[in-house]
C-alpha cells in the first residue's frame, strides 16, 4: 500500500509532535464511513532507530515490516501547498481489505496519537483502477 498527501495544508514541524520520543502514528482507512483497517506505524530496528528527526519532518523506515507491516512514513512540514505525507506498507502483517470490496467514498487518515492533528484524504468511486489487488485514484 502506497498513500501520498501530497500538496497538504500548512503544517508545521511541531504538529508532528516528536516520534522519536512520545508520539505514535497510525493510518486509518475508511469505507463509506466504516472503519475496515488500522495500520499502527510501529517497528524494532535493531541497528538504529526507526525514527529519524530531519530539520524539515520526520522520516520512519523499518525494513523488517515487524510488527505491522508497515515499511515507512514520511513526514515533511511546509507551506501551504507544500507539506507532505508519504506511507508505504507491505506483506502479510499489513492488514488490508480486498480493494475490489471497496465500495468508496474511501478515506485515508494518518493520525497522531493524543492529539489533534489528523491528516486525510477522500477517493470517491468511480476509482480509476481496481482489479488484481489494487485500488488506484486519485483524491476529491
Amino acid at each position: 500500500m502506497v498513500w501520498k498527501w501530497a500538496r497538504g495544508t500548512a503544517t508545521t514541524k511541531a504538529e508532528f509532535g516528536d516520534p522519536t520520543t512520545t508520539d505514535g502514528y497510525t493510518l486509518c482507512l475508511y469505507d463509506a464511513g466504516a472503519l475496515v483497517s488500522t495500520s499502527r506505524v510501529i517497528g524494532s530496528c535493531a541497528r538504529k532507530p526507526c525514527w529519524v528527526d530531519t530539520p524539515g519532518g520526520f522520516v520512519f523506515h523499518n525494513q523488517s515490516l515487524q510488527p505491522s507491516g508497515v515499511q515507512s512514513l514520511k513526514l515533511v512540514a511546509g507551506a501551504d501547498g507544500s507539506a507532505r505525507e508519504i506511507f508505504n506498507g507491505k506483506g502479510p502483517s499489513l492488514a488490508l481489505p480486498d480493494p475490489g470490496s471497496l465500495t468508496g467514498p474511501i478515506d485515508v487518515q494518518l493520525r497522531r496519537s493524543g492529539a489533534v492533528p489528523c491528516w486525510g484524504a477522500r477517493f470517491s468511486a468511480p476509482f480509476q483502477r481496481v482489479g488484481g489487488g489494487l485500488l488506484k485514484d486519485m483524491s476529491d
